[in-house]
């Protein structure tokens, strides 16, 4: 016994000793697994977000990453989960959380529908955790928040367009409310300036009562349009909703919106027109016979015949530049075009390119003509010349004038150009030009040279100098490269210096400050000042810029001084023909010393010899000064 006891108690106490080691050494833990905090969740339609808690049955030594979806087959009771709410794929836990949230994006549909449900499972676990068997699935509702008791319907828009020509048009009907049954309404029309009898009716309603089925949301009232040739007007009319029946349910009422009851009609009226089937025509001497085409805006039901000429002024002439089978031609009823054929007549020669622009002169039938319709023919020279690139130019006294010479076609050698210039009615030119170069080279692989001529400055007001091409040397061209005829003169008009005038200026001029001069100096440093040394000049001051002869002005820029006294608070902007009637163009004010310089740009060119400024207020009266006036001009030819 004494034994037996001894060994139980050796045994126990290894026991114990060996249940002590295993706690000393035992490095296993115990796996966290993941679970829904809560197994049902409620959330109604409009809550926009639901938060459905995730947790961890420990912590984790680092980011856990847990998916989550819909549980497959587990919707109930509605339509499909994805337009009730959107559910993220996955849910981040970083180190040392045990706690996270699932966050729904709940959709109000705003429709009545039955309350939905789904489950939400939990599919993979990354990051050292497992899926809690038990605790895997949340059952989510979202109850419906809308009235299943009300149901409207009015027009879409209340305001409907239609072409005369479509044949019919649908017009909308909106239905809000989900529709538990089929529903009909009845539709009246009230004639306007479109009607809907007699010979030339506009329009006819086919659908006076419509059927919208369960669970739709729209229906359409069906219109027949007559195209009218009685009026060139738009038309309308009016459509209103009177009545509804239907809906079986008697939980549910049924309302026409009082917004949405009318919608006026508009019938719009198809122009027919005639016209150019292409404004502009690109061809070269050698293209092939083309079809040239009229055109309808629209088919109509009778023959429509469409002459046409070309307008004064082509250089590309009919029989020796091209030819044209036929200058009338007729669109058959129903069609909207008809052709003829134009045929390139190749010359061979080198020239510039030709055009002419084609006109329609008359129309017959119950059609119109586009307002400025026409078809410009272009064709390109395709042959090898030499010649002027501008046979008008313009400079100033004192300017080098360049004047491209430029090289149609191809050329593998050289080509040597011969000049001269002249000035009629002096009896020494040199004083009022220098031609710079009488023989010049194309050189090979280039295509434009340029005369140089050094314009004098005479005691004149302007004068013109002719420049003329002499004779044109080709060597070693694979075709010949002729002086082109047209293109064999150049005059250039030599204008006048600009000059610049003052009521007042500070004289004599002090560093940069100065008198009119310095108003078109080119230089931004400089300016023109008022009289200022006593007795200074009094407010209005002006000051002006004859550019000698008129010009087409595109631009005037004006710039205050750059220091800090800028003068000027207000002065309108003025031009003159003959330096003595002035056109106000526009009033300047200017709000402090920052604001340095005005602009005015003409969309369309203003023809005037003189630029005035008209200075009215002062920040320092009676001071003013003014650094630069810019003029952007075109010289004028005629």
């Amino acid at each position: 016994m004494n034994s037996t006891m001894k060994i139980l108690k050796f045994l126990f106490m290894a026991y114990i000793l060996l249940g002590l080691c295993a706690c000393d050494d035992d490095e296993m833990t115990v796996t966290p697994t993941v679970s829904f905090k809560e197994t049902a969740v409620t959330v109604a339609e409009n809550a926009e977000t639901l938060k459905v808690p995730l947790e961890l049955s420990a912590a984790t030594t680092g980011t856990t990453v847990i998916y989550v979806a819909m549980k497959e087959g587990s919707e109930q009771g509605g339509r499909e989960g994805s337009l009730f709410c959107n559910i993220p794929a996955y849910v981040v836990l970083e180190k040392g959380a045990v706690r996270g949230n699932v966050e729904l994006t709940i959709i109000d549909n705003d429709y009545p529908n039955p309350d939905y449900s789904f489950d939400l499972e939990i599919t993979k676990v990354e990051g050292g955790a497992v899926i809690d068997s038990k605790n895997s699935t949340c059952k989510v509702t979202i109850t419906d928040d809308d009235s299943k008791q009300s149901v409207t319907i009015g027009f879409n828009e209340t305001s409907f367009e239609a072409n005369e020509n479509a044949g019919y048009t649908e017009i909308p009907v909106l239905v809000k409310g989900l529709l538990s049954d089929y529903l009909t309404f009845t539709v009246e029309a009230t004639d306007g300036t479109a009607v809907s009898t007699g010979d030339n009716w506009d329009y006819q309603l086919s659908t006076p009562t419509v059927k919208i089925n369960e669970e739709e949301s729209w229906g359409v009232v069906n219109i027949i349009l007559n195209d009218s040739k009685a009026t060139k007007e738009d038309r309308s009319f009016k459509l209103k909703i009177t009545g509804i029946q239907g809906v079986s349910e008697s939980d549910t009422t049924v309302g026409i919106r009082e917004n949405a009851r009318e919608c006026e009609v508009t019938i719009r009226k198809v122009v027919r027109e005639a016209m150019f089937a292409d404004s502009l025509i690109v061809v070269s001497e050698t293209m092939k016979p083309f079809e040239f085409s009229v055109a309808l805006t629209a088919p109509v039901d009778q023959d429509v015949t469409i002459t046409f000429q070309p307008k004064e002024g082509a250089t590309a002439i009919e029989n020796t530049h091209y030819t044209i089978a036929s200058k009338q031609l007729t669109i058959r009823a129903g069609e909207t075009t008809a052709s003829t054929t134009i045929s390139i007549i190749d010359d061979k020669l080198g020239n510039h390119d030709r055009f002419c622009e084609f006109e329609i002169t008359d129309v017959t039938g119950n059609v119109d003509v586009v307002q400025g319709t026409k078809s410009r023919l272009v064709i390109e020279n395709d042959d090898s010349s030499v010649g002027f690139g501008e046979t008008r130019i313009a400079g100033e006294k004192g300017q080098t004038v360049r004047i491209p010479i430029r090289l149609n076609g191809l050329h593998d050698k050289r080509i040597v150009i011969d000049l001269e210039a002249s000035m009629t009615g002096v009896s020494n030119p040199i004083e009022y030009f220098l031609l710079l170069g009488k023989k010049l080279e194309i050189a090979n692989g280039d295509s434009v040279v340029y005369a140089e001529v050094q314009l004098m400055r005479p005691n004149v007001t302007e004068y013109q100098v002719n420049v003329k091409i002499t004779a044109v040397t080709t060597e070693g061209l694979g075709v010949e490269a002729p002086l082109e005829a047209d293109a064999a003169n150049c005059t250039i008009r030599v204008l006048p210096l600009m000059t610049a005038s003052a009521s007042s200026e500070h004289s004599p001029a002090s560093g940069n400050e100065g008198g009119a001069e310095f108003l078109i100096d080119g230089n931004m440093d400089t300016y023109w000042h008022s009289k200022w040394s006593s007795p200074a000049a009094e407010l209005p001051h002006w000051v002006q810029v004859d550019m000698g002869v008129e010009y087409y002005v595109n631009a005037v820029e004006m710039w205050r001084r750059g220091s800090t006294n800028n003068d000027i608070k207000t002065c309108i902007l003025q031009l003159s023909n003959d330096g003595l009637q002035w056109d106000d163009i526009e009033t300047y004010s200017f709000s402090e010393a920052a604001d340095k310089y005005r602009i005015t740009t003409f969309d369309v060119p203003r023809r005037a010899r003189y630029v005035r400024y008209y200075i009215t207020e002062s920040n320092r009266p009676p001071f003013a000064g003014i650094a630069e006036i810019k003029i952007d001009k075109t010289p004028i030819f005629e």
